[in-house]
């Protein structure tokens, strides 16, 4: 959300009075027994040179354009000024007559020329600046779709503009209201109003009220009795020592935080409070004061200071103006939500990523930073993949499984019958023994004799299932009521990088290579050759005989 129509600014209230309890425009004892100096006994933080005004002086009108000046976040308002009248001269100060009760001051001795300052200082206080209006206008600009359309509202106006993506522009009834928030939270009446309506804004030119109540808001409500906020003590970080009481917010300056927030959420329709059912806004401006020093600078000359003069001339004369006084900051914030399918998108990515950091995180500890076991975690991680080598392996432990069913089956030597139901049964409760239960002998037992047969039943029916099993069929009833050997050796390779069809094409002199197979396949199937013998030794002839 981006502000629109924001405006601020200060006018002198023509028909303000200065009240008689305005305490800065006393004179004599009056106004000694209320305001002091900051000197190193009553020191305005690191400042000690914050002259109270002479007792005779009183409070002093300025022009409306020194009265203000306008800062980057908002406005200062003069409170107090220390203003030093100078006059320079090209000669050294036993030459030179000051006027007007003038002190004279040599320039520095560091520099390359003769020369000397007559200077007047004069402390002040601005005339009732209490009474001064601070007016504010404001708005807001926020886009409320993916597409682009854009809204804008201004506090002074019941009209929205609603901006198409195309630019096209139409203005629909959307008044806004503008609550004011003081300190606490609380509600805060600000010219005469707690609630600022766009007739009134509009009427009035902004929502203003005199600096006084905008000061009230922030907290700042005086010492009573008709005294004004700036006749607060200033704050213990501000002044201390015997007469720190008398060191008064006026003379220090005051920092004035406005915070303007519109959020979607404060959309409401008010059907019979607002004409014809308006879709109204609530806008919240809230108001809080800071007892920090306030300072503003600037210069004024009566006449241009030459450099082209020579010796014993007034080279220039201006007026230099050390001001305190109430620093208005303006912010403003604002929610608007609506929904975006790229950025909800671009959220659930961006949230995948980061969620899988700390499993990366922990996956290159475990594997590079702890010694002895990253090397197993990194191996069994990292499983080397060596297609020869692989055809070892699975042919060795097809080969044991063909074992284990002899060993099963009760054949030692040659296999001519499969293996039964029953001995299937035999070699799994051998398995799940721990598991069955049994009244006497495992009462903690989990297996029921009858879930246990339907676990006997189901294994039978995996496994007689034939040569189809490799090639993805399904079936639905047993091939022939018993296991057979290569039924026995598929089940037991099920989980093998290399299946028994992988090895049988793989030296199938007969089966047809694709180009990128041939081009990349590095794969050893030729063994070296085998020495020429007159006969078969007496192993192989022992290993004939029992075949």
């Amino acid at each position: 959300m981006r502000p629109f129509n924001l405006e601020y600014w200060t006018e002198d209230d023509a028909s303000g009075v200065v009240p008689e309890a305005a305490e800065h425009c006393l004179t004599g004892p009056d106004f000694t027994a209320k305001y002091v100096s900051c000197t190193d006994e009553n020191s305005c933080a690191s400042e000690t040179r914050i002259q109270a005004p002479a007792a005779a002086t009183g409070c002093k009108a300025i022009p409306n354009g020194e009265a203000f000046s306008t800062t980057a976040d908002g406005v200062f308002i003069t409170t107090y000024a220390l203003d030093t009248y100078a006059t320079e001269h090209s000669q050294a100060c036993t030459a030179t007559t000051c006027l007007n009760g003038g002190t004279k001051k040599d320039w520095p001795s560091t520099g390359m020329s003769t020369g000397c300052t007559c200077e007047k200082e004069f402390p002040f206080f601005v005339e009732n600046p209490d009474a001064r209006k601070l007016y504010l206008n404001h708005g807001y600009e926020v886009q409320v779709s993916a597409e682009g359309e854009v809204q804008r509202v201004r506090s002074n106006s019941n009209k929205m503009d609603k901006v198409k993506p195309d630019g096209e522009s139409e203005q629909v009834d959307s008044p806004m209201k503008t609550k004011i928030i003081g300190k606490n939270n609380e509600d805060c009446e600000l010219g005469g109003k707690k609630v600022w309506e766009y007739k009134d804004i509009e009427e009035e030119g902004g929502i203003n009220g005199p600096l006084s109540d905008w000061l009230k808001c922030g907290g700042l409500v005086g010492l009573g009795d008709g005294h004004l906020a700036l006749d607060e003590t200033a704050s213990p970080e501000l002044s201390n020592g015997p007469d720190s009481e008398l060191v008064k917010l006026r003379m220090t300056g005051v920092h004035l935080d406005i915070e303007i927030s519109t959020n979607k959420n404060n959309y409401v329709k008010l059907p019979g409070r607002d004409s014809g059912g308006d879709n109204t806004y609530y806008t919240e401006v809230r108001i809080s004061a800071r007892k920090e020093m306030s300072t503003a600078e600037s210069m004024a000359y009566t006449d241009m200071y030459r450099v082209d003069l020579g010796d014993n001339q007034k080279l220039g004369e201006y007026r230099y103006r050390q001001s305190r006084g109430v620093s208005v900051h303006v912010s403003t914030s604002g929610v608007f939500e609506y929904y975006d399918q790229s950025a909800l998108i671009t959220a659930c990515v961006n949230s995948i990523v980061i969620l899988s950091l700390p499993g990366q995180l922990i996956l290159a500890i475990a594997i590079y930073g702890i010694g002895l076991l990253s090397e197993i975690y990194y191996a069994a991680q990292s499983q080397r993949l060596n297609i020869s080598s692989q055809f070892h392996g699975a042919v060795a432990r097809y080969m044991n499984s063909t074992a284990a069913f002899k060993q099963i089956t009760g054949q030692p030597g040659t296999i001519h019958n499969g293996m039964t139901f029953a001995e299937l049964r035999t070699q799994m409760k051998a398995v799940f023994h721990a598991d069955m239960y049994d009244k006497e002998t495992n009462p903690n037992g989990t297996l029921d004799p009858e879930e246990f047969e339907q676990m006997v039943r189901i294994i039978m029916f995996g496994m007689d299932r034939g040569h189809h099993a490799q090639e993805g069929e399904e079936k639905t009833e047993l091939e022939d009521g018993d296991i057979s050997c290569d039924e026995f050796i598929r089940a037991c390779g099920s989980n093998e990088v290399v299946r028994l069809k992988h090895i049988t094409k793989f030296f199938d002199d007969e089966r047809k290579r694709s180009c990128m197979e041939a081009l990349f396949d590095d794969t050893v199937v030729e063994a070296p050759p085998k020495k020429e013998k007159d006969g078969p030794d007496g192993l192989e002839l022992l290993d004939g005989f029992f075949i």
